[in-house]
């Protein structure tokens, strides 16, 4: 099974478990990505305003994270920088991955995806404001005009 569909397995099992995917939303929303100098930023829907913290695994780990935060203090309108620019407390690199599946963590929910080296690719260098979100190329109002990223409560 490749990184990318153990990446989609671990989610739909932790969708199952946590209360972010309940009955009235089985499919949870998409989460944007970009790459840029090798740094991560991922989009969630607007309606998460405070995060408990992000987890990043490789296709090496998948059940240890190699990066992780705690501590949000960036503002999350414009993506969450998976980095210690946005984040007061990180610990590891996820630099040289070949996939990777991130978890962003808030007090009711939990947002995730896997990606494979070919989505890090397409998310690397987007002009200014895009995001690559499910095979597209996105900026934050379209991002935020999704069905189901406008119809996640959060």
């Amino acid at each position: 099974m490749s990184f990318g569909a153990r990446s989609r397995v671990a989610l739909a099992v932790a969708c199952l478990i946590l209360t972010s995917c309940g009955v009235d939303h089985p499919v949870p929303p998409p989460i944007g990505i970009r790459v840029d100098g090798g740094v991560v930023t991922v989009l969630v829907p607007p309606c998460a305003k405070t995060f408990d913290g992000a987890q990043v695994y490789d296709e090496n780990s998948v059940e240890v994270p190699v990066w992780s935060a705690t501590g949000f203090t960036g503002d999350a309108t414009h993506g969450i920088e998976l980095s210690p620019s946005d984040w007061s407390g990180v610990t590891g690199g996820y630099s040289g991955a070949g996939g990777l599946s991130v978890e962003i963590d808030t007090p009711g929910s939990m947002f995730g995806a896997g990606y494979e080296l070919d989505h890090l690719t397409a998310a690397t260098d987007l002009p200014a404001g895009k995001f690559y979100v499910d095979g597209d190329v996105l900026d934050i109002s379209a991002y935020n005009d999704l069905p189901r990223v406008k119809e996640k409560e959060c």
